[in-house]
């Protein structure tokens, strides 16, 4: 919801207008910051109230990464940040120096002004399934890095360490919900992606790999293999990250998906 919901949302119009909600059926949507509601009495929404939450709402960013107790440091979220936490007396402060969402690996150095021991603790993404790997000041950390828990760091912390975390992306599809496992969405790693034409697909919705490529120079860009839009064997389609959709931009995020 963070790096795909509210960080996928248009920017706040000059003049106040917000993106008020985002539709996903199959026939497609568009990002549009107009309020298209018309109330009985002939009002329209001139004012929403997500144009004073929405901006509430970004604001509140920081307050998602990081939490502490007593001898902990938790990193909850990964976009590019900085945290100063004290602890006995002493000042620590996490800079995260990547560009997670758009890049795997996720780097973390340490500032202290003197040696200090506590756990830092790095939430692992339900969705990473893969080889992740924990890298302390070079070196690789043998530990279980399993999804959906925390793992954990614990050492004397001296100032300039260097912590690597890298949860390898892979394509999976998420479907709408249990009734309809047909009808899904396509995701790598925390990005949930939508195609650029409205299709019916066929493949295996369980091995998206074997049937949808990366595009060569187009960083987080994938296509269908010929052979996978029903009823135009010839013909393929394009997924792009959602929170790349401008403006008045067709997308289509939830695609129905039938067995080969």
């Amino acid at each position: 919801m963070l790096y795909n919901g509210t960080g996928g949302q248009l920017p706040v119009h000059p003049e106040g207008k917000v993106m008020y909600y985002a539709n996903y059926f199959l026939d497609g949507a568009v990002k549009t910051v107009e309020d298209r509601r018309l109330m009985e009495s002939g009002h329209a929404f001139e004012w929403q109230c997500c144009t004073g939450t929405f901006p509430q709402d970004v604001a509140e960013y920081a307050n998602l990464l990081y939490y502490f107790d007593d001898d902990s440091l938790y990193v909850s979220q990964y976009l590019p940040s900085v945290v100063d936490w004290e602890k006995d007396g002493r000042r620590i402060r996490l800079e995260n120096y990547s560009r997670y969402p758009e890049e795997s690996r996720i780097r973390f150095r340490i500032h202290v002004d003197r040696a200090v021991g506590f756990n830092l603790k790095l939430r692992v993404p339900d969705w990473a399934k893969g080889r992740n790997r924990l890298v302390m000041d070079g070196h690789v950390v043998e530990t279980e890095i399993v999804p959906n828990t925390w793992v954990t760091l614990t050492r004397e912390w001296q100032d300039g360490d260097i912590v690597e975390i890298e949860f390898p992306f892979s394509l999976y599809f998420k479907s709408v919900d249990d009734t309809n496992k047909e009808i899904a969405a396509l995701n790598y790693g925390p990005i949930v992606l939508v195609a650029d034409k409205m299709t019916q697909f066929i493949g295996d919705v369980d091995k998206p790999s074997a049937w949808i490529r990366p595009v060569a120079g187009k960083p987080f860009t994938f296509e269908t293999d010929p052979g996978h839009v029903q009823g135009y064997g010839f013909l393929t389609r394009t997924f792009m990250p959602y929170y790349k959709i401008g403006e008045m931009q067709w997308y289509y995020m939830y695609n129905r998906i039938y067995a080969e």
